[in-house]
């Protein structure tokens, strides 16, 4: 029995994560080695990424899809020495080689990869799912977001203890356990199962509040509406959430209670898949005989188009990690986006897992790695972004003392109007000594406080002659003491 049980997991171990996805089985399961050069080639009337990497003895020569166009580009803009950057790539699910060819004495190995190919830069480093999120809108947002501090708030506290309560809602009403609609002795309605866990997780979240200078009585009010519209979707929903028999599945019994053990509910799971460089936490998942399930629960204000392309990927990036981390005797996972901030019920979205949305995923993962490893930030996304981006000052400052590109807001937007769209946002933000014009940020000296805590040896002060405008932005006069220091510090950020 043993024997048997260690030959089933060297099998799951051995098998291609993408070929349970893909109907045609893989040639070659992985390949990994330097990246030596990138660009594109035109093929078939098209110019597609092309890209050589040394496996050792051997070359490989990649014939890649549409998806990495990006990456290829980025990796052509870090100039002819790329060889010499040590950039690893590792690439799954390959069709046999097309030919082989010979060059300077070693064999070089073509291959053209077909729509379920996946090739990972730099796969040793793993980011996180939020990041891919965070990036969502510019790519550069993930290097700012390590820069810049991000304080508790009460919101933050509020959705924690909704989704912690939302969380015990599901353990308590699972399975075959009825559910009521209101509580009549029999049993305890949903809403006052809410209730009674957001009060316990609130007396419990004293030195939280206390950080975020948050009033209970103010918190319990801001999560009324939303502990309400999870009653009564939940109580809609209950039927269909908990659909499947404990034992629906023929087989062994020993098969049939291992996969009982398994059913059941798990808030914060952590997953992490060093196969494609991501980790992340699933806020509520659980399985079924035979079936998995992830729901992702945002209690944000729920304003504009839903679902949030942001929100989307993030689901997107956790379907990336069940599909290496899935059981082949498992069906695809189901996904719920659900948002507690629609007035009333929360409103829920189903989201598929495709391999469109895989290979997405995976692009901007890369674009995020290449930043990461290079400490070099994508080139700014253009005014129309630029303009609007709620990190568009602080962009501006980080640019001006790391020498970056700077962004490129619309020339014709006045200077009171990029004022009042960091306003808000920056109201989020600890203030530092030299605030001014409602700016948190001003200064260099309250830039670089926040981030690292220490005084600098040539402090900006908060006076006029210290800045310039550039398209409406208040730019800081960078001092090469300055400059020096933050860009040892940027440095040793990216040793990790």
């Amino acid at each position: 029995m043993i024997t048997n049980r260690v030959d089933q997991q060297e099998a799951i171990e051995q098998e291609c994560f993408l070929c349970i996805l893909d109907p045609q089985p893989c040639s070659v399961k992985k390949l990994e080695g330097y990246i030596i050069d990138a660009r594109e080639v035109r093929s078939e009337g098209e110019m597609v990424p092309f890209i050589t990497i040394n496996v050792g003895t051997e070359l490989a020569a990649l014939t890649l899809t549409r998806y990495y166009r990006s990456l290829i580009q980025a990796l052509v803009d870090l100039g002819p020495d790329l060889h010499k950057r040590k950039l690893k790539l590792r690439v799954y699910h390959l069709p046999p080689a097309i030919r082989t060819t010979e060059n300077k004495g070693r064999l070089v190995h073509h291959y053209r990869a077909n729509a379920y190919t996946l090739a990972i830069l730099e796969p040793d480093t793993v980011l996180n799912i939020t990041d891919l999120s965070h990036a969502e809108y510019c790519s550069r947002q993930y290097l700012l977001h390590r820069l810049v501090s991000s304080p508790p708030s009460a919101a933050a506290i509020r959705g924690n203890l909704v989704h912690h309560s939302f969380k015990e809602l599901l353990k308590e009403h699972g399975g075959s356990r009825p559910v009521s609609d209101h509580a009549d002795g029999e049993g305890e309605s949903s809403l006052s199962t809410l209730q009674r866990h957001f009060k316990q997780a609130l007396e419990r979240s004293s030195i939280d509040l206390a950080l975020a200078n948050a009033s209970p009585d103010e918190l319990r009010i801001d999560a009324v509406p939303h502990l309400e519209s999870l009653a009564t979707w939940f109580q809609k929903q209950h039927a269909t959430l908990w659909d499947m028999p404990a034992a629906t599945m023929h087989g062994q019994d020993t098969e049939v209670d291992e996969q009982k053990n398994e059913n059941g509910v798990r808030a914060e799971t952590f997953l992490l898949a060093p196969e494609i460089g991501l980790r992340g936490r699933l806020d509520l998942f659980w399985k079924q005989t035979g079936r998995q399930r992830l729901l992702e629960l945002k209690t944000g204000g729920a304003k504009g188009d839903l679902p949030n392309a942001a929100h989307r990927w993030q689901v997107q990036g956790y379907h990336a990690l069940l599909a290496v981390r899935r059981d082949s005797k498992m069906k695809k996972a189901l996904a719920t986006l659900l948002y507690s901030g629609t007035p009333g019920e929360a409103q829920s979205f189903g989201i598929l897992p495709t391999v469109k949305q895989l290979q997405r995923v995976n692009e901007n993962r890369n674009i995020l790695v290449l930043s990461h490893v290079t400490g070099i930030p994508p080139a700014p996304p253009g005014p129309s972004r630029c303009t609007k981006c709620a990190m568009l000052e602080q962009c501006a400052q980080v640019s001006a003392l790391l020498d970056w590109r700077p962004p490129e807001p619309d020339s014709h937007v006045s200077s009171g109007e990029v004022d009042a769209n960091f306003r808000g946002h920056n109201a989020l933000r600890p203030t530092a000594q030299g605030t001014r014009k409602g700016h948190p940020y001003h200064t260099t000296d309250g830039l670089l406080r926040s981030m690292v805590g220490v005084p600098l040896a040539g402090t900006l002060g908060g006076g006029d002659d210290t800045d310039h405008q550039s398209n409406g932005l208040h730019l800081p006069i960078v001092q090469p003491q300055d400059r020096l220091f933050f860009t040892k510090y940027y440095k040793l950020l990216h040793l990790e």
